[in-house]
């Protein structure tokens, strides 16, 4: 099944709170996001675009989620105006029966990030980011909690 009709139950308006934080032993710094996720490509692909802000100064994200090469594989690319630029990171995954999307991607040769997007029953959706390092494995960095507007 494509990832557009899997994940079709989280197409829509979002509001929420992200969570940040940089290393494992820092506190997380909340701030209030919105998103938007949008069937693209004829509901082959799926856009997931959202703001946030860090220590008061405005941030944006784009993620453009495609199926794979194989039935469970998907592809994406992904920019964020404070995470990921100037230019995307490219990551490769899977999802589940119940849209489930996990990412993986790279930054540097032995450093990587994950992302996961858990469109649950269509009235709540997470999104979460770990960080990948040699020395400290992985552990979360972003943590997103949204519910549907209107």
């Amino acid at each position: 099944m494509p990832v557009g009709k899997r994940l079709a139950a989280a197409t829509g308006e979002w509001a929420g709170s992200k969570r940040l934080r940089m290393m494992p032993t820092d506190d997380y710094r909340p701030s209030a996001s919105r998103a938007t996720v949008a069937s693209a490509a004829g509901g082959n692909a799926v856009t997931v675009a959202y703001s946030w802000a860090e220590d008061g100064s405005p941030q944006e994200g784009l993620l453009l989620i495609a199926d794979g090469e194989s039935p469970d594989e998907v592809a994406a690319i992904w920019l964020d105006s404070w995470h990921q630029r100037p230019h995307w990171m490219t990551l490769h995954g899977d999802v589940d029966d119940g849209g489930i999307v996990r990412l993986a991607g790279s930054y540097a040769a032995d450093a990587g990030w994950r992302i996961s997007i858990d469109p649950g029953d269509g009235t709540a959706l997470r999104i979460g980011m770990e960080n990948v390092m040699p020395d400290t494995g992985a552990y979360p960095v972003v943590e997103i909690a949204y519910t549907r507007v209107g």
